[in-house]
This record gives C-alpha cells, structure tokens and sequence, in this order.
C-alpha cells in the first residue's frame, strides 16, 4: 500500500455497500492515475513476493492494461458522478 501512496499520491479504497460518495472514491485512482498504478505494480515485482503474489500482479497489471477495463472503469466513473451529484443535491 504504501509503494501505490509514494507513486501515485493517492490510496486505494474499498468500495463501500451503502455509500455511493465512497465507490466514487474508490474508482477515482483508476481514473486520475492509471499510470502510476502500473507503476506501483512494476515497483512490488521487484520485492520479495512468493510466486502467488507475483502470479497477482502480473494479472492486475495485465487487467489494468486491457481495454475493457479501461473503457468499463471510465464508464462506471461516470455513472458515479452523475449518481454522486444527483445524491448530494437529494441530500441538500
């Protein structure tokens, strides 16, 4: 965790079940700071990992490269936003 905060400035959330202001948090890095993410996955293969650690990474980075992901992760941020606004203006 803290080799993602040092590169990309930012922390990885968990989504939350009830709180929608806290998905959008959640996907926020993926968005703002992709990357630095990678980055961050290329620094932990270089640590001492057992093989399923290592197995992990090279699949979360190969995830995070595909189009899919991208183009799902970018689609869902903007339903959040747009779920995010409509929830605080209900709430005001």
């Amino acid at each position: 965790m803290e080799i993602v905060i040092e590169t990309t400035g930012l922390s990885l959330h968990q989504t939350s079940q009830t709180r929608w202001s806290a998905r959008i948090e959640a996907v926020k890095p993926l968005i703002k700071r992709p990357r630095e993410i990678l980055e961050s996955l290329k620094k932990l293969r270089n640590l001492d990992l057992t093989a399923d650690q290592l197995n992990e990474v090279k699949s979360l980075e190969k995830v995070i490269q595909s189009f899919e992901f991208i183009v799902m992760t970018t689609f869902w941020y903007k339903a959040l936003q747009s779920i995010n606004y409509v929830s605080l203006s209900l709430q005001s």
